[in-house]
């Protein structure tokens, strides 16, 4: 039998692309002349990629501050997570 709360319980799994990391290798851009710079790389890097599949709608389902405590049946939200970008070049003298 349905109970009341039925359409409001979701299942907890998700697929998440949590990161992702690119590097490139510059070092065959540096000339044979210069020999302050040994190696030199590029890398790219975002975090919080992509959900690729869950089954709450609107949320995240990391961002869950409580859950299971004393407080049977209620979930508490934290703040939004955030897609962060990060960009490092690398040199070794």
């Amino acid at each position: 039998t349905e109970q009341i709360g039925d359409p409001f319980i979701y299942k907890g799994d998700f697929i998440k692309l949590r990161n992702i990391t690119v590097t490139y290798d510059l070092s065959s851009l540096l000339t044979s002349k210069q020999n302050v710079i040994k190696k030199l790389t590029l890398s790219a890097a975002c975090r919080n990629v992509l959900i690729i599949y869950k089954d709450l709608p609107n949320l995240d389902p990391e961002a869950f501050a409580s859950s299971g405590d004393n407080r049977v049946g209620y979930e508490g939200t934290s703040q939004p997570t955030t897609r962060n970008f990060s960009f490092t070049l690398n040199a070794r003298f």
